[in-house]
């Protein structure tokens, strides 16, 4: 099963990196795409919206997220998307994705607090005005017991923008 995965991502990650992407999305725009030996990240606009999506060769590491808009009131969207391991037990969520688009160029960092244990979010540029942000981790949890709180720093370590969910 883990060489049908890698054979996937390997696969996915070949069409993004090539120029046959238009062959195989036909109708859609990707907006940026980071493309690594191990990893790839895609952001992309299609019928449906926005998205970005996050992959690895790592099983179960695959995550797509929606991008309401490119040009947030706040600066900053969010996303969340947390799955199982233990398709019998949907309260068991084991993988966590949270991620989207900062438009606020004073935002330098982002902070995902998930029960007290604090992850750093990964940024990239798209261009000038924007730029992509997730933080994706194992982690088990039942959904009740989650206390997550999302913190957008500036260059100083002062938070900008705050969330929390629950």
């Amino acid at each position: 099963m883990n060489q049908r995965n890698l054979s996937l991502f390997e696969s996915k990650k070949f069409i993004f990196d090539s120029n046959l992407a238009k062959d195989y999305y036909p109708e859609t725009e990707i907006l940026y795409k980071g493309i690594e030996d191990t990893k790839y990240v895609i952001l992309f606009r299609d019928v449906q919206g926005n998205h970005l999506n996050v992959a690895s060769k790592e099983a179960r590491y695959e995550s797509f997220l929606s991008v309401p808009t490119l040009d947030p009131i706040d600066g900053i969207t969010l996303d969340y998307n947390g799955i199982g391991e233990d398709p019998f037990d949907k309260s068991r969520i084991m993988n966590h994705s949270f991620g989207g688009v900062i438009t606020n160029n004073e935002i330098k960092d982002v902070h995902v607090s998930f029960n007290g244990e604090v992850y750093e979010a990964n940024i990239f540029k798209v261009d000038d005005n924007i730029y992509g942000w997730y933080s994706i981790f194992k982690k088990k949890s039942a959904m009740d017991e989650n206390m997550i709180k999302i913190h957008a720093l500036d260059e100083d370590g002062v938070i900008t923008w705050e969330r929390n969910l629950r």
